[in-house]
């Protein structure tokens, strides 16, 4: 290192190292592919937006934010995908249907994470029988 980089972190103690951040957000969308043999199911995980940040205590401050906001809407999702569903099984066990016909994969979830490359937790699930 220089003598000038040292003098720079003797000022200035809490100098972060150059480098981008990004906090991304991706949606885990759930997949479900049918009955046939035991059915499967998973899910991929996909990149909905991000923002570029200069630090890592800025990529903080905005990651618990957002996962604050993320975790509150999940769980209303959720509530409401639940009640749904109750209200169609019920209305398929009225009508007399088979309920093991119904396939079933879930609301998506938002999740956000901090990232040195927006995507790097980009996934796509296998889709295939057993």
């Amino acid at each position: 290192m220089s003598i000038l980089h040292d003098a720079y972190h003797r000022v200035i103690e809490n100098a972060e190292s150059a480098g981008r951040k990004y906090v991304s957000l991706y949606v885990r969308a759930e997949y479900y592919g049918g009955p046939e043999e035991g059915g499967w199911w998973g899910h991929d995980s996909i990149l909905e937006s991000y923002v570029e940040v200069a630090s890592m205590d800025m990529a903080e401050r905005i990651y618990n934010d957002v996962y604050a906001e993320v975790e509150r809407m999940n769980a209303e999702r959720k509530a409401d995908h639940n009640a749904a569903l109750s209200r169609q099984c019920d209305e398929a066990w009225n009508r007399g249907e088979d309920l093991d016909d119904y396939g079933y994969a879930g609301p998506d979830e938002y999740f956000v994470v901090i990232e040195s490359v927006p995507g790097e937790c980009e996934s796509v699930g296998e889709r295939c029988y057993s």
